[in-house]
């Protein structure tokens, strides 16, 4: 998970980047960055909700009730 949101930070800096020296254009960045992030996102959601199925299901097996 550390890696996903390293990447997302990673791509979201050379977004910032890219965009403040003019090296291109606003609208290349959103066709091209906002989905990458998008999918990093929610790659990132589908995973951390994984690991949370997954930790309440041992508790419910340890609970005694």
């Amino acid at each position: 998970m550390r890696k996903l949101l390293f990447n997302i930070l990673l791509f979201c800096a050379i977004g910032i980047i890219l965009f403040a020296t003019n090296l291109v254009s606003g609208k290349l960045i959103a066709w091209i960055l906002v989905p990458i992030v998008s999918i990093f996102i929610f790659l990132t959601f589908m995973q951390v909700k994984k690991e949370y199925n997954k930790l309440r299901r041992q508790q419910d097996e340890k609970s005694p009730y």
